[in-house]
This record gives structure tokens, C-alpha cells and sequence, in this order.
């Protein structure tokens, strides 16, 4: 046993309704609301908009919610990923708005003029999710307060997807490195989908306000619902399967 007090991590989220899908998104804010709408006004003048501008909390919660279906929440690391994901009921399909760049997936940060400031505590990374199983205890607050170990809360996790469900990570370079992508996969036990370039957020803006923000591959194809992108595309888009779990073999007599 290791000494000292025990390692916990707190993972705080709100209760969800019973879903078949699930929209999480990430959270980001300008550190100057003045550079923004600077930028917007460029924009709306027909100046480009690649390098200088990125979506914040608000956009991306925009494109969550033109969705078909689901259930949209707010999230600011992956751990609260995994509290969205246990007090949610069975899972379809999970859908995952953020920023990040190669074998990086964020969730907390700030924007300024033609980057993105992520920060690498709350994010998806190999390191941080194979971190999990280093820890004592998980406390998960929701409408429920509950304590996990980690191997009790990977269970957890496990029973809320549906057999063919998916996880889409609507990320930049999210499908740029394979081992994060593995990960992801053998931590959740479901099919994981990622982007091999950056996903273009399109931004329209009326008065100097932005008005919609769409999603696509390109700035010529974006779509107004992201269930419209196509999902088995191979110039942009990598899969990595479930592994279907192997019975344990029985002992031999």
C-alpha cells in the first residue's frame, strides 16, 4: 500500500435525463472580449477568419444544440466527462465539442487572438487518462454524491454504452495520434472516432454579433447540424472499433 493520505479526484456534474445521446462540450473563454469582437468585425467585413478566431463555450454550445437530439452539458475536464457519463442512462452515441491539437483532447481554457490556451490538467491525454488508475478514490457530485475506485467507476462507465454506441471527439487533431485514440478506446470499451485535421467553426456574423456558428472539414462545406458530416469519410475522419470483450476462460477441471 502506498503512504500518505489518499489520492482523490473530485469529478462534479449535474444530474442528466435518461438519453440515447449525449452532447458535452468543453469550456473556453476569450481572456478580452474586446479582441473578439474585433475579430467579428473583421469578419463581417470579409476579412479571413482561419488563424484568428476560435469557437468559445457559447459556440460551441450552439452547434451542440442544432443537433437532432440529445442532451447538451457543459464540462471543464474529462473527469467530469466520466460523472456526465454514469448518471446518464443507456448511451448511444456520445458527442464531444472542444478544442485540441495532436494526442491532446481539451476541455478548459482561454482564447486569444489566433490561438488557443489549453490547459493540460483537465485534458484527454494518454498520461492523464492511464493517471485514473493510479488513484484512490473518485468522488462524482451530481444529485447523487457517490465514491468510486477506479476499476468501480470504469464498471460504471462500461454498463451506460450501448453495445454499438460511439464516442465523437469534434476535436482538432483528435484522430492525429492512434495511441490516444486507443486509449480513449480501451478506458470508455467503445468505438472511438476522431479527426485527423482541424474541424473548421464557421462563424456568422450580423452587426458586429455572431449570429450562428456551423461545423465542417472545410470553410466552403460546413454544415449547419453535425449529424450531417460524414462520419466515414477517410480523407478526415479515423474509427477505431470496440474491442468485443472475450469471455474469461473457465479453469479447467
Amino acid at each position: 500500500m502506498r503512504s500518505g493520505a489518499p489520492v482523490v479526484r473530485e469529478v462534479v456534474t449535474a444530474m442528466t435525463a435518461r438519453a440515447s445521446e449525449i452532447n458535452v462540450h468543453g469550456t473556453f473563454e476569450w481572456k478580452d472580449l474586446r479582441v473578439e469582437a474585433e475579430i467579428l468585425r473583421e469578419i463581417e467585413a470579409g476579412k479571413s477568419l482561419v488563424s484568428v478566431w476560435s469557437p468559445s463555450t457559447d459556440d460551441f454550445e450552439k452547434v451542440a444544440l442544432r443537433g437532432k437530439t440529445g442532451t447538451t452539458i457543459r464540462i471543464s475536464s474529462w473527469f467530469q466527462l466520466l460523472g456526465v457519463i454514469i448518471q446518464t442512462g443507456s448511451i448511444s452515441r456520445l458527442n464531444v465539442f472542444t478544442h485540441g491539437k495532436r494526442a491532446f483532447v481539451g476541455f478548459q481554457g482561454d482564447l486569444v487572438r489566433g490561438d488557443v490556451l489549453m490547459d493540460p490538467k483537465t485534458a484527454m491525454t494518454v498520461d492523464n487518462l492511464q493517471e485514473l488508475h493510479s488513484l484512490d478514490h473518485l468522488d462524482v457530485k451530481g444529485k447523487k454524491n457517490q465514491r468510486f475506485r477506479p476499476d468501480e467507476l470504469l464498471k460504471e462507465v462500461h454498463k451506460r454504452f450501448e453495445a454499438d454506441a460511439k464516442i465523437i471527439l469534434y476535436a482538432c487533431d483528435s484522430g492525429a495520434d492512434l495511441e490516444l485514440l486507443n486509449t480513449v478506446r480501451d478506458t470508455f470499451q467503445v468505438t472511438v472516432i476522431g479527426f485527423k485535421l482541424p474541424i473548421a467553426y464557421k462563424v456568422n456574423v450580423v452587426g458586429g454579433r455572431k449570429h450562428s456558428v456551423e461545423i465542417g472539414y472545410t470553410f466552403t462545406q460546413t454544415k449547419t447540424d453535425f449529424h450531417d458530416l460524414d462520419l466515414n469519410d477517410p480523407e478526415h475522419v479515423i474509427r477505431v472499433p470496440r474491442k468485443v470483450p472475450q469471455p474469461i476462460p473457465k479453469p479447467k477441471p
